[in-house]
């Protein structure tokens, strides 16, 4: 049985992956996931620089 076929037919769903940007969120992330990689991105404004996080949960 392959990989696709027994996530349907167990309910299965695959990791997905979570892109944050509020750094007080990250430690609730890291809990429940795992961090992919860092980056930074511009605040909306174009301001600031924020650092970013990607993280794998599965669900």
């Amino acid at each position: 049985m392959t990989q696709h076929k027994r996530s349907e037919k167990f309910g299965i769903q695959d990791d997905k992956d979570l892109h944050i940007s509020h750094p007080k969120s990250f430690n609730f992330y890291e809990k429940i996931g795992k961090e992919m990689e860092p980056y930074t991105k511009m605040s909306d404004n174009q301001l600031h620089e924020r650092k970013c996080k990607t993280f794998s949960i599965s669900l």
